[in-house]
C-alpha cells in the first residue's frame, strides 16, 4: 500500500461510526450530588413528589452512597390530603427526611428503583411515613446520553461525538457508581 492509500483508509475509518463497544463509567459521590441537583431538583431547587393543590416536595438535598443504594437527605414540605373546592383538606407538615433507592439503568437513562423513605426526623410527623410511602416516588430519569453530549459540546478539545449509548448494568458501592454501557463514537 502506498502512503496515499494508507491516509485515505485512516480518514475513512475515522469518518465512519465506530460500532458499539463496552465501556465503564465510574461516577463518584460529588458527581452524583451534582447530577441530582442538575437533573432531579430542577424546579427552583425542588423535587416535587406530588404537585398541585395538595403537594409534597423535597429541597436542599445531600446525597451519599451506602449498601448498594443512593441515599438522599432533604427537607420535605407538604400539604397532603384530598383536593376539595379548590383547596387541599388534610395535613401540612415539614421535616428533614432520608429516602433511598437502587440506581438502575435502561436504554440511555438512569433512575431509582425500590424507593423508600428511610427516616423522618420530626417525631410529630412520624405518622406521615405511611402516607409518604403511599406516594409513588419516582425519580425523573437522568438521560446519560444527553449529559455526555452536553459535556462534550462544552469542550473544544474533544472533537468526538456520541452516536449511541446503551446502559447494560449499574453497580453502586459505598464510594462510587459504576455504569457499564455500550457506546458508539464518531470523530470528524
Amino acid at each position: 500500500m502506498n502512503r496515499t492509500s494508507i491516509l485515505l483508509f485512516c480518514a475513512l475509518a475515522l469518518a465512519t461510526p465506530v460500532p458499539l463497544t463496552a465501556a465503564t463509567l465510574t461516577v463518584g459521590k460529588a458527581t452524583i450530588q451534582r447530577l441530582f441537583m442538575e437533573r432531579v431538583f430542577t424546579q427552583n431547587g425542588r423535587w416535587y413528589l406530588q404537585d398541585g393543590t395538595c403537594y409534597a416536595y423535597l429541597e436542599s438535598p445531600r446525597t451519599w452512597l451506602a449498601d448498594g443504594r443512593v441515599h438522599v437527605e432533604a427537607h420535605l414540605a407538604s400539604q397532603l390530603g384530598v383536593e376539595m373546592s379548590g383547596g387541599c383538606v388534610g395535613s401540612s407538615f415539614a421535616s428533614n427526611v432520608v429516602l433511598s433507592g437502587r440506581l438502575v439503568g435502561a436504554g440511555t437513562t438512569l433512575s431509582l428503583a425500590e424507593v423508600k423513605f428511610d427516616r423522618i426526623e420530626n417525631n410529630g410527623t412520624g405518622g406521615a411515613l405511611d402516607l409518604l410511602q403511599s406516594i409513588a416516588v419516582t425519580l425523573p430519569p437522568i438521560d446519560v446520553l444527553s449529559t455526555i453530549r452536553d459535556r462534550l459540546a462544552d469542550s473544544d478539545e474533544v472533537p468526538i461525538s456520541v452516536d449511541t449509548l446503551r446502559i447494560d448494568s449499574v453497580t453502586t458501592s459505598d464510594v462510587a457508581v459504576a455504569i457499564q454501557f455500550d457506546v458508539g463514537l464518531r470523530a470528524p
